[in-house]
């Protein structure tokens, strides 16, 4: 008998399976959770159906029928709503709405053409025969469903496993924009990645049809349920996972139904589903949304629904559990007028009071979660208390629901209870409760260090939003004298989602206004009562086509980015632009890749016109790019990430693929070595098999190097490719690029290291506001005639500001004799005290007293503590000072006292604070008269930043005279009695400190004011 059960389990678990690969497929490239996908499961099983009893065609043209019609419904769901949206970079909110909507409408128009009755497949369409395996006995359709199933997912793991298009798929999961720029045509697999999961979706649809005999409009909403509940059990997005969640659901309600009964089938699905939620810590999906709801009577119960959902949508809280809060609190009114006979007051308290009381219990569990994992969890609750409700007979009345629940409500109850609700509820929007609940909204992390009791406040939005939805279940309750489980589910939800949404979340009045539309929205469809569901499901698809206007925030608007910008890189060079950030040098390099389209000019490569084409076209010409920030495919492992470069000139066509024919064989073996060989080049071939997102960030640079070159690049675009590395990696970098440079690429870079720039470059270009303003070797722009002229005066703190880029460093350096004008490099004269230092060395600087503390600390981390000091004072006479020295040791202890207690600890283990009060300690070890400070506060917290700065009066108060440079300009320029604002190389504003904190231009470039 078991092993019966267990064969019967493996064929339904096998068909959940193929329906939630279609599910997690589309979540896991195109990052969108298709909630259209019950609807198109439905549609492949009408669609078999149809062509069986109308044109009378075999089981497999039915099945290949089944599949083709929801294939095509899928893509013409995604042309038409999820593209769109793509386009516009929607947040994830709105495609799922849109999908909601398309189900919606698909569910309703069916139901409206074939009615709801159950249709069933001819009799003889499968043979009734059966195979007798030793007792078992085993179907041909469940044969049919085994062997189909898992021959599809084993394909399906294989292609993604072991083939170019399969490395494709992958790269585009894990960065569209990155994969485009391999020369991936994107947007095609998108379109491949919605037919083929939607096909699967639909050819499952056929199969549970002809399982269960059965095929009605509304089948697809608890398949949709439990999809979701195979691919939370198997992970988001994880192929392997949906086939053993399919399959471990598909046994558990088997193994429920035989040891536990039929009716207790889904609840056992999804408790399972619920607690493992529990133990799941899965917080990056950062927006989802609530979603439950049906038809409810009255204006004054929609509105109270709408609100329950607006005040947990206020805190950040995407929970799914209003409707089955509504029902709680329904019953349970219910039960203590008609059982107990209890004063309707008593009932009503009591049907807000019981909800409370399980948001309370349930909520400190699963209010840890977030986004998508909180909404399913909840959707779990829901759905095991709409199965309690249904096996709770003697009190709920089960299926048949409660009759003869006395008619006590009056719209007085309702007016009051909505003007409650919006009184409370205004009260605390405006009270430290409301802005609790708006900080945690915004940032939690920020929220709870300004002493917000994060859990608490989340409880609190969580309970009252149950208690409000609790009241709206028992007026409604009292109103219709009659409700039943089915009232309080998935339909429900959606209703109360389309309220909110439909009148706007920014303020108390959005919700009531949703409210109103959709409740006189079905006497307005009264003589379309058939497809009013339709409309409703249309009403969310254009929501989400409308919502797309908010979700741009950033434009360019009027702002002119590049102006008459003319650039030409020589074939065989070397070419840098450099400028300040925002000067508009990655736009430069959008248009040349495709990702931004110019208003105007033209560009041009090897003669052909690149305006209009798309990144993987341009990619296809020979230009390949790497990234400021880096977009390596983390998942895969470094010799994949190459192999995936070569998507473009892997051509072995479909019948190489499935075949394994030669061609197919000898194209990969070369992808894999022509890897391996570009993997050598930057010297990354001994971890070829690692993991990418294991590799130091230097190796991450290199690896994005690799893959660039991996596409056959004319045009190479290096977007600075030494941000973040230390020096002995720029050193090697720096040689890898001439390296292949030699082998007779042509190298465009954007770079902010002006040694890195000056030491490869043959000819540079400088930006500035969207305009070039010198071009030319690097000699030339490195003496350009625009030149910096200005005083310190002694015993004052000067600061340096600007953008980066601007030449503030390059400044320090030069003062502080690293760029010497032996080399020709420092043009003009530098004056100490009267005296031309110009022609010093560093270290006769230092020992005059010009002494530098440099950008990231510089602290020499295998040393200890005092040692680091000791060397500051290595020009001074050890016998001759020693008392001095160590006087002026135990002042740096009085100013920073966290180093006395570290004095024998090694730098390399201080905090980033503690290193940089090492750094100015070493300085004023040097006796300095005149303290160059670069950058200070980079990558300090602000209490440190504060005592850094608290540190630097006190020094200057004693008579020093600092020369800041600083990034953090309010600061800077607040403790600098002077101050010079710096653009590309140029002074363009000279002032005191305060002046300049005042000037309007300071406070626009700099200061955000």
């Amino acid at each position: 008998m078991l092993e019966q059960q267990l064969v019967n389990a493996l064929s339904l678990g096998c068909v959940y399976a193929l329906f939630a690969l279609g599910f997690t497929l589309v979540f896991g490239i195109l990052g969108v959770i298709n909630l259209s996908h019950g609807a198109v499961f439905m549609l492949g099983a009408y669609a078999a159906l149809q062509v069986v009893l109308h044109f009378e065609l075999p089981l497999w043209a039915a099945l290949a029928v089944g599949f083709v019609v929801s294939g095509v419904a899928g893509l013409i769901i995604d042309v038409l709503l999820l593209r769109p949206l793509r386009r516009r970079n929607a947040p994830h909110l709105i495609p799922m709405i849109a999908t909601i909507g398309a189900g919606i409408a698909i569910n309703n128009a069916m139901q409206g053409v074939f009615g709801a009755e159950n249709l069933r497949f001819p009799a003889g369409l499968v043979s009734d025969a059966s195979l007798d395996l030793g007792g078992i006995h085993l179907t041909p359709l469940e044969l049919g469903i085994i062997v189909l199933s898992f021959a599809l997912m084993a394909a399906l793991m294989l292609l993604l496993k072991r083939t170019q298009l399969g490395r494709a798929l992958r790269a585009i999961a894990e960065s569209p924009k990155a994969a485009a720029l391999l020369g991936i045509n994107v947007e095609g697999l998108f379109l491949l990645t919605s037919f083929a999961a939607a096909a699967l979706g639909g050819l499952s649809g056929v199969l549970i049809g002809l399982y269960s005999n059965a095929v009605f409009p509304l089948m697809g909403q608890p398949m949709l349920h439990k999809g979701i509940a195979v691919i939370i059990l198997g992970g988001l997005g994880d192929i392997r996972g949906a086939m053993l969640g399919g399959l471990f659901l598909g046994f558990a309600e088997v193994l429920s139904v035989a040891y536990i009964g039929s009716t207790m089938r889904d609840a056992v699905a999804f408790g399972l589903l619920f607690l493992i939620l529990l133990e799941t810590d899965m917080e990056w999906f950062d927006n989802f949304w609530s979603v439950y709801s049906n038809l409810v009577l009255t204006l004054g119960i929609n509105a109270l629904l709408a609100l329950s959902i607006y005040l947990t949508l206020s805190c950040g809280l995407l929970a799914m559990a209003n409707a089955a809060f509504m029902g709680i609190g329904a019953y349970t009114s219910a039960l203590l007028t008609m059982n107990a006979e209890m004063p309707f007051s008593v009932a009503l308290l009591g049907g807000m009071a019981a909800p409370a009381v399980v948001a309370v219990v349930i909520g400190r569990p699963t209010l840890r979660l977030s986004g998508v994992y909180l909404a399913m969890a909840t959707l779990g609750f829901g759905e095991v208390v709409r199965v309690l409700i249904l096996n709770t007979e003697n009190w709920t009345g089960g299926a048949l629901g409660l009759n003869g629940i006395p008619q006590l409500t009056q719209w007085w109850h309702v007016a009051v209870a909505v003007l409650a609700t919006l009184f409370v509820l205004a009260r605390m929007r405006r009270s430290k409760v409301g802005r609790a609940f708006e900080a945690i909204k915004e940032d939690e992390t920020a929220a709870g260090l300004m002493g917000i009791n994060v859990a608490g406040a989340k409880l609190l939005a969580f309970t009252l939003g149950a208690a409000i939805a609790g009241l709206a279940g028992a007026l409604n309750a009292h109103l219709t004298f009659f409700i039943g489980p089915n009232e309080f589910g998935f339909d429900r939800g959606v209703e109360i989602l389309t309220m909110t949404i439909l009148g706007g979340t920014n303020g108390l009045t959005g919700p009531v206004l949703g409210s109103l539309i959709l409740s006189l929205l079905p006497e307005l469809l009264r003589a379309f009562k058939d497809f009013r569901l339709v409309v409703n499901g249309v009403i969310l698809m254009v929501i989400a086509a409308m919502l797309k206007l908010t979700s741009i925030s950033k434009r360019f608007g009027g702002l002119s980015v590049l102006q008459d910008v003319n650039i030409e890189v020589p074939q065989g060079s070397i070419f840098g632009l450099i400028g300040p950030n925002g000067a508009g040098k990655t736009t430069v390099f959008n248009l040349i890749t495709g990702l931004l389209a110019p208003t105007g000019g033209s560009l041009t490569f090897n003669g052909e016109d690149l305006v209009g084409k798309k990144p993987h076209q341009i990619t296809q010409m020979g230009i390949a790019r790497t990234f400021q920030n880096i977009r390596i495919f983390k998942e895969m492992t470094l010799l994949e990430n190459v192999v995936v470069g070569m998507h473009r000139h892997l051509d072995y066509g479909a019948p190489g693929l499935l075949l394994s024919l030669p061609k197919y064989r000898a194209a990969e073996r070369r992808a894999r070595d022509r890897a391996l060989e570009l993997l050598s080049w930057v010297k990354l071939a001994h971890k070829a098999h690692d993991i990418a997102d294991n590799l130091s960030y230097g190796d991450q640079r290199k690896l994005e190097l690799a893959r660039a070159l991996a596409t056959e690049p004319k045009l190479l675009l290096l977007d600075e490719p030494v941000a973040g590395m230390n020096t002995g990696e720029k050193v090697d970098l720096m040689a890898e690029i001439e390296n292949i440079k030699a082998r007779g690429y042509t190298i465009f870079m954007i770079e902010h290291d002006m040694r890195f720039v000056m030491g490869l470059c043959e000819r540079i270009a400088v930006l500035n506001f969207g305009r070039i303003i010198a071009e030319g070797p690097p000699e030339a722009i490195r003496n350009d005639p625009q030149g910096i002229d200005f005083a310190l005066k002694a015993g004052e703190i000067t600061s340096l500001v600007g953008a980066n880029g601007a030449g503030k460093s390059t400044t320090l350096l030069a003062l502080s004799g690293l760029i010497p004008k032996s080399q020709g490099d420092v043009r003009g004269q530098i004056l100490f005290e009267g005296e031309d230092v110009t022609q010093w060395s560093a270290h006769k600087r230092v020992e005059r007293g010009i002494v530098q503390v440099a950008e990231g600390r510089a602290t020499l981390t295998t040393m200890t503590v005092r040692e680091n000091l000791e060397l500051g004072a290595y020009t001074r006479n050890a016998r001759k000072d020693r008392g001095q020295i160590a006087s002026d040791l135990e002042r740096v202890f009085h100013l920073f006292p966290r180093l006395k207690e570290r004095i024998d600890g090694l730098a390399g283990n201080l905090s980033g604070g503690e290193q940089q009060m090492l750094a100015i300690g070493r300085a004023l070890m040097a006796r300095p008269r005149v303290l160059l400070l670069d950058e200070p506060s980079m990558g300090l917290a602000p209490i440190i930043v504060q005592e850094i700065f608290r540190i630097l009066r006190t020094i200057n108060a004693e008579g020093l005279t600092i020369f800041l440079v600083e990034q953090n300009v309010r600061q800077a320029l607040k403790i600098a009695q002077h101050g010079y604002v710096l653009e590309t190389g140029e002074i363009v504003l000279a002032d005191s400190g305060k002046n300049l904190l005042g000037n309007p231009r300071v406070l626009e470039a700099y200061l955000g004011g």
